[in-house]
C-alpha cells in the first residue's frame, strides 16, 4: 500500500524537479521559505523568541536522516512564530530527504527524521514552566508553558507531515505534532500526520484548538493530550489504524496528566478538558478507541468509532481524581457517539468502586441504550 491521502504527491511532484536543495541548520533567523527551494533539515532547526519563519504554500520541507542528538526537526521555541499557510491546492510538505513524492514510499515507513514541535507559552498544570520531551534536556532551548492562553505561535494550515518520529533514546521517539503549552492565538488547520513512529499530535496543555486533523498509520497513539490541555474548539479529527497486529495503539490517549514526578501543580488545575465535536476513528479489529485516564476530563461529541474491540474506557486508579470522577461530575461528556464492530462500547477500569461498570451503564442509560443503534455497538 502505497501512502495515501489528500492527493498531495502527484501534485507536488511535478514541480520538484529542477528545484534548488538547501541545507538548514541552527536557528532560521526571520526569513522566507519559498516553493521554488526544496529545504533539508540538518539536525534541530529553531525558530528563536522574535524570529519569524514563513512557509510559502507548495513548499516541500526534508529531514535529514539521524537519530539521538542528531535528529532532524523544526522547533518554534516560546516567542517564535511559523507561518506555514498553505492552500488545498499548493499544500506544504513535510518529509524525509530520501523521499521521491512519487507515491513509491511504502505506507508504513515510519521514524525517517523527527518532526514539528511548537513550544508555547499558555497555561499546563505541570506546575510551572517544563521541558519538552522529544529534545535531549541539555537543550536551553526546549521550554514551554507560562500564563497567555491565548498565546499565538502562528498559522500550520493545509500541511502534510508524514513519516517522522526518528528515536532519541529507547521508548523516546518525536511525535509528528508536537503543540506544547500552544495559546488559542494559534492556527492549526487541516493537517495530515501520516505514518509517524510515535503519537501523531500531542498537546502538552495549552488552549490551542485544533481542525480537520488527520491522523493515519502511525506507531503510537493517533491523538494525546495531557497536562491539562484545554482547547476549546477541536473540531473534525479521524484517526486511521494500522493493520490487525501490528503498530498503532490508541486513537486516542488522554491524561489530565502524565507527569510521575510530582511537578504538576497541587490542584491539577487547570483540568484537561478540551472539547472535541467530530472525532471519527477507523481500527482494523482488537485495539482502543479512547482511553480517559490520569485526571483527564474533556467533551466528545458526534462521533464514530469503528471496528474497535473497546470504543471508550474510563480509568479510576488515580486520587483524589480519575477520569470517572470527572465523568460523575459532568466534566467528561460523551453525546452522539455511534460505534460499529465494537465488542465493548464503554468501560470502567478500576477498583476504586466496586459497580463502576454498573454507574456507567446507568448514566449512559438514557443515550446509548434507548437509541441502540446511534450511541451503542452493534
Amino acid at each position: 500500500m502505497k501512502t495515501l491521502l489528500v492527493s498531495l504527491s502527484c501534485l507536488l511532484t511535478c514541480g520538484l524537479f529542477g528545484q534548488n536543495t538547501i541545507p538548514v541548520s541552527g536557528s532560521t533567523g526571520t526569513t522566507t521559505w519559498t516553493s521554488n527551494n526544496v529545504y533539508i533539515l540538518t539536525g534541530y532547526v529553531f525558530v528563536e523568541s522574535g524570529q519569524i519563519l514563513t512557509i510559502e504554500p507548495g513548499t516541500v520541507v526534508k529531514g535529514a536522516p539521524g537519530s539521538g542528538v542528531d535528529a532532524s526537526a523544526l522547533i518554534v521555541t516560546k516567542g517564535g512564530q511559523l507561518i506555514a499557510d498553505g492552500t488545498a491546492e499548493s499544500p506544504i510538505i513535510f518529509t524525509f530527504e530520501g523521499d521521491p513524492l512519487d507515491g513509491s514510499v511504502a505506507y508504513d515507513t515510519r521514524g525517517q527524521w523527527g518532526g514539528i514541535i511548537i513550544l508555547g507559552n499558555a497555561t499546563t498544570n505541570f506546575g510551572g514552566p517544563a521541558q519538552i520531551e522529544g529534545i535531549p534536556t541539555d537543550n536551553n532551548l526546549a521550554e514551554y508553558g507560562g500564563d497567555n492562553d491565548a498565546d499565538n505561535s502562528g498559522i500550520l494550515r493545509y500541511v502534510s507531515i508524514r513519516h517522522g518520529g526518528t528515536e532519541l533514546g529507547a521508548a523516546n521517539e518525536i511525535n509528528g505534532l508536537t503543540l506544547a503549552g500552544v495559546g488559542s492565538g494559534t492556527t492549526i488547520d487541516h493537517i495530515e500526520i501520516v505514518s509517524n513512529l510515535d503519537d501523531g499530535i500531542e498537546f502538552f496543555g495549552g488552549a490551542v484548538s485544533a481542525t480537520h486533523i488527520l491522523v493515519a498509520f502511525c506507531g503510537d497513539d493517533s491523538f494525546d493530550w495531557d497536562q491539562g490541555y484545554h482547547g476549546a474548539d477541536n473540531a473534525h479529527w479521524l484517526a486511521i489504524q494500522d493493520q490487525p497486529g501490528l503498530s498503532g495503539d490508541r486513537g486516542g490517549e488522554l491524561d489530565g496528566d502524565d507527569s510521575d514526578d510530582g511537578n504538576v501543580s497541587a490542584d491539577e488545575m487547570p483540568l484537561a478538558t478540551p472539547t472535541v465535536t467530530g472525532w471519527t476513528i477507523v481500527g482494523v479489529g482488537g485495539g482502543q478507541g479512547l482511553l480517559f485516564r490520569n485526571g483527564s476530563g474533556g467533551h466528545v461529541s458526534n462521533g464514530l468509532f469503528a471496528n474497535v474491540a473497546e470504543g471508550i474506557e474510563i480509568e479510576d486508579k488515580e486520587s483524589p481524581l480519575d477520569a470517572f470522577d470527572l465523568y460523575l461530575a459532568g466534566d467528561l461528556t460523551l453525546s452522539n457517539i455511534k460505534m460499529f464492530n465494537c465488542e465493548d462500547a464503554l468501560d470502567y477500569d478500576g477498583t476504586e468502586v466496586e459497580d463502576g461498570d454498573a454507574q456507567l451503564d446507568a448514566l449512559r442509560g438514557g443515550q446509548w441504550h434507548r437509541n441502540h443503534e446511534r450511541f451503542g455497538h452493534r
